[in-house]
């Protein structure tokens, strides 16, 4: 498994994963969402949310086959936001989040963000179990999120 984190990468593979996502997560929850760089996409991002040097966006390859994704974007000095965490189906359990994981916090740390946190959705258990394993605790919904039913919020003090 190689994670990169570039511009190149992530102006042709944001638009791949992001589709990914969108099905899955139709698929899964019925739901309609934003329209991003003339697609359908579950999350308001855009490339230009990582142009700011303190924000990162990885995709995991396995050979030349995106297998996930994890983006990072500043909220304020201290706190960054986890955005865009996804693994495709097929290559869920071989460690790709964890590794994802393991890139962001280590870029986290190094451009002196002390938190980090991140909405789930209150219908994605799997992914709860995964950010509660990773050390992530639930705080009250922040910024965004406050006022939906349906998002959980977590943080993780680095």
């Amino acid at each position: 498994m190689i994670i990169t984190s570039c511009h190149q990468i992530l102006l042709l593979d944001y638009k791949i994963h992001i589709q990914i996502q969108h099905g899955q997560c139709l698929t899964r929850y019925g739901m309609k969402f934003n329209v991003v760089m003339n697609i359908t996409a579950p999350t308001d991002m855009h490339p230009d949310d990582f142009t700011n040097p303190r924000a990162a966006f990885w995709v995991a390859m396995v050979q030349d086959t995106p297998a996930g994704s994890i983006g990072l974007m500043p909220l304020s000095q201290d706190i960054a936001d986890l955005n865009a965490m996804y693994v495709s189906p097929e290559f869920r359990g071989a460690g790709i989040a964890q590794g994802l994981m393991q890139a962001l916090e280590e870029h986290a740390r190094q451009h002196c963000f002390t938190v980090i946190r991140l909405r789930a959705g209150s219908q994605q258990p799997e992914a709860v179990r995964f950010y509660e394993k990773m050390g992530f605790n639930r705080i009250p919904c922040f910024g965004k999120y406050a006022e939906s039913s349906n998002s959980w919020c977590f943080e993780k003090q680095l």
